[in-house]
């Protein structure tokens, strides 16, 4: 038996995929035995009258050369949506099939399928999210298939490197950004090993000669000090920084290890390259990903011409943002060492935006 996933903020859903017995009317009919099989409250293999999405089928049965869909087992007001499955479980029954579930062991997990999409694109939506989610919550990943490739997409085509940020510790999230990497299309990746605050000692920092920028306080704490996760979530940043520009590459996306990307960020970033391409490389920053202290602002775009990209306004989080040649240049060019701020902050100084 296999499990079934929920869908994000509902309830588990009646569905399993098997049916304990069919209607006369050709629909499931769900008893306490029925749940009890779904919850594993008992355990064992059972007699059931269909089975559908994954199952096997013993070719050396006698009964097997008899499976078949016949169409004459059912009425004129059995055929519904269900049609096929229970007209071939109705075949199969009928030929003396002996259908069974068993629930000793987690065979993988099914996702419900969802009758009101109009096409296929729709349904993959959340069906990728519900694949992302299950590869960091859940030990039961969903690998893709050494049998299909991916053709680079368009996030792959405009930037020189994606560079993913990850602590070594946490190896659960790298299982994750792989799964990331697949589904986005990504080629020309690599994984950079954060920079782990809680490791860091007073004389590494003296060496790079850290300091944080004079006057600065937290925006809403008035905190006048960095943590070390912040000092290491910044060098981690710099880093790459320095790397991108001694390779001299034109274009770099940034991603960290929590980033999740929105089901359709695929067709999303197609108009926004579009748009990126029309300013002929007169930008220094672009966020895929942020969190904006005031979500009223700038719903449509403030830039003549294009529909896509907005000016920013004050943001957190460094979770997905590229930059240009350009853009790493004016990000080093401040020696940002020795003034450090929290990584979110520093960019948003950058292009004179700050809470206070």
């Amino acid at each position: 038996m296999l499990n079934v996933g929920n869908r994000e903020n509902e309830e588990q859903l009646d569905y399993y995929n098997f049916w304990e017995d069919i209607s006369d009317e050709g629909g499931q009919v769900i008893t306490e035995t029925s749940t009890g099989i779904s919850e594993r409250s008992v355990k064992g293999c059972f007699r059931v009258s269909l089975v559908h999405s994954f199952f096997m089928v013993d070719v050396r049965s006698p009964v097997y050369n008899s499976l078949s869909f016949n169409h004459t087992l059912f009425k004129r007001q059995e055929v519904n949506k269900n049609f096929n499955l229970v007209g071939f479980s109705k075949s199969a029954l009928s030929n003396g099939a002996n259908i069974k579930v068993c629930n000793n062991k987690k065979y993988g997990e099914i996702y419900p399928p969802a009758d009101w999409f109009e096409n296929g694109d729709e349904e993959r939506k959340p069906y990728l999210q519900y694949k992302l989610r299950k590869s960091i919550w859940s030990s039961a990943t969903i690998l893709p298939s050494e049998h299909v490739t991916r053709k680079p997409s368009q996030i792959s085509k405009d930037f020189d490197m994606v560079y993913i940020i990850n602590l070594k510790k946490r190896a659960q999230r790298r299982v994750f950004m792989e799964h990331i990497v697949y589904e986005l299309g990504l080629q020309n990746y690599q994984f950079f090993d954060a920079v782990d605050g809680k490791q860091l000692n007073d004389s590494y920092l003296a060496h790079l000669q850290v300091s944080t920028l004079p006057g600065y306080k937290e925006p809403y704490d008035d905190r006048t000090y960095l943590t070390r996760g912040e000092i290491g979530c910044f060098l981690s940043h710099y880093f790459i920084w320095e790397e991108a520009r001694e390779k001299g590459y034109k274009s770099i996306l940034i991603l960290e290890d929590d980033a999740e990307p929105v089901p359709d960020m695929l067709s999303q970033y197609k108009l926004v390259s579009a748009e990126m391409k029309s300013l002929n490389g007169n930008w220094d920053l672009l966020y895929l990903g942020r969190s904006p202290v005031d979500e009223t602002v700038l719903k449509t775009s403030d830039i003549e011409g294009l529909e896509h990209l907005v000016s920013p306004g004050y943001s957190y989080w460094t979770v997905a943002y590229a930059l240009s040649d350009r853009g790493i240049n004016k990000v080093l060019s401040h020696k940002p060492l020795s003034k450090m701020l929290p990584s979110d902050i520093y960019l948003n100084i950058l292009y004179d935006m700050h809470a206070k």
